[in-house]
């Protein structure tokens, strides 16, 4: 069987984009308001933006290296002092990196908050900031992040 490299081209982005992405989602259980900053590995840079608290959403797609979510009780994210959890995600070469942080305190020092990933937990999970870095085949993982 010959190909031509036009039709190794075609094949191959049909490959390319048939790919299942991972994503990442933010649940926000508690009472109040949070706010998320999203900067992704092209550093363009969405928030910060309100997430109503008692079950607002929020997704995205985690696509490329050096990807941070940050999420903070103000919309004031770019100050020193404002508190902020930071979920850091990157892809490469089909595997999912992760890893959860805070910089500036700790916005739920007096709350919880779980990542999961999956039913399974395929990709680890955390209740803390573990300061691991968790990865796994990037294979369409949701990496859910539970607040209160």
């Amino acid at each position: 069987m010959h190909f031509t490299a036009s039709a190794w081209a075609t094949t191959l982005a049909l490959t390319s984009t048939s790919a299942a992405v991972s994503s990442q989602s933010v649940l926000n259980n508690c009472t109040e308001s949070i706010w998320i900053t999203n900067i992704n590995s092209t550093k363009s840079t969405i928030g910060p933006l309100e997430i109503k608290g008692a079950g607002g959403q929020w997704d995205t797609e985690i696509l490329g290296v050096g990807n941070s979510l940050g999420v903070s009780k103000t919309d004031r994210f770019w100050s020193n002092e404002t508190a902020k959890l930071i979920l850091g995600t990157s892809t490469d070469m089909g595997i999912l990196y992760w890893t959860i942080s805070h910089v500036d305190g700790d916005p739920f020092e007096r709350q919880t908050f779980n990542i999961t990933s999956g039913e399974t937990n395929a990709c680890g999970n955390a209740t803390t900031y573990d300061k691991k870095v968790h990865a796994c085949q990037d294979k369409d993982v949701v990496l859910n992040l539970k607040l209160c």
